[in-house]
């Protein structure tokens, strides 16, 4: 995480400030100055994303000084804060979600795996792990309340993700491993 803030850091420097105002710039300096904006980007993201699991995780612990301190930081850094401040923000209140909706709802969706690994729900019940880049796992909500998924990895070991109510923190139990935090990913 230091290193991310220091990326971002020498983004503010008088050299990344003066790239701009120079357009007679030879094309291997371009290159390079392109290379560095495409890392900060990269930094960027990956910061945000950090942030966004760390709000999810306030969010499952109802830490609200840590959700409001992390939201700020979100705003901050540029970054899109629509995600919840407590469980019941992105409901509407007009009906109780059914497993239909929810499976709905889920698909097309990206969530936190393990360290910067993503699992993703696909429409046919199937799921792809970022790591191999195919679906080879399956998928599907067995509950609405809370929003279950319960599923297979490629290697057939049975997993179970409970969720919050707004679906974008919760809970991984996958065989013997200890139970961990997972959150939607935000796609920029």
């Amino acid at each position: 995480m230091k290193t991310i803030l220091k990326v971002l850091l020498l983004a503010c420097s008088p050299f990344a400030l003066a790239q701009g105002a120079d357009t007679n710039v030879p094309p291997d300096l371009a290159a390079a100055r392109a290379h560095y904006q495409d890392a900060l980007d990269d930094a960027k993201r990956r910061y945000l994303q950090a942030l966004e699991k760390l709000k999810a995780d306030a969010v499952v612990a109802n830490d609200s000084e840590l959700v409001s301190a992390v939201s700020k930081e979100i705003a901050a850094m540029g970054g899109n804060d629509t995600g919840p401040t407590d469980a019941a923000s992105d409901l509407d209140g007009t009906e109780a979600p059914t497993i239909e909706s929810l499976t709905a709802r889920l698909t097309n969706t990206t969530w936190a795996w393990f360290n910067d690994q993503t699992l993703t729900f696909l429409r046919d019940g199937m799921a792809k792990w970022s790591d191999i880049g195919a679906a080879t796992f399956t998928w599907s909500v067995v509950g609405a309340s809370p929003p279950t998924i319960e599923g297979k990895s490629g290697d057939g070991t049975a997993y179970k993700m409970v969720l919050d109510a707004n679906l974008r923190a919760g809970q991984i139990f996958q065989g013997t491993l200890p139970v961990r935090a997972t959150a939607r990913i935000r796609h920029q």
